[in-house]
């Protein structure tokens, strides 16, 4: 149960600095062919279990 409060406090402040970063790698996806959105999607789920498995 602590957990999941924790994993939705940790969630909440970040989706408006999330969303200038996908911004910011949405538009250069046009000139590149691969975009840097997995990558940070891997870091970023990679941060959440190492989070969970510190505070479980």
């Amino acid at each position: 149960m602590t957990v999941h409060l924790f994993f939705i406090r940790s969630l909440h402040p970040r989706p408006s600095r999330f969303a200038i970063y996908y911004n910011q790698f949405g538009k250069p996806s046009r000139k590149s062919p691969r975009p840097n959105r997995p990558d940070w999607l891997v870091i970023f789920t990679f941060v959440i279990i190492a989070l969970t498995i510190l505070f479980s």
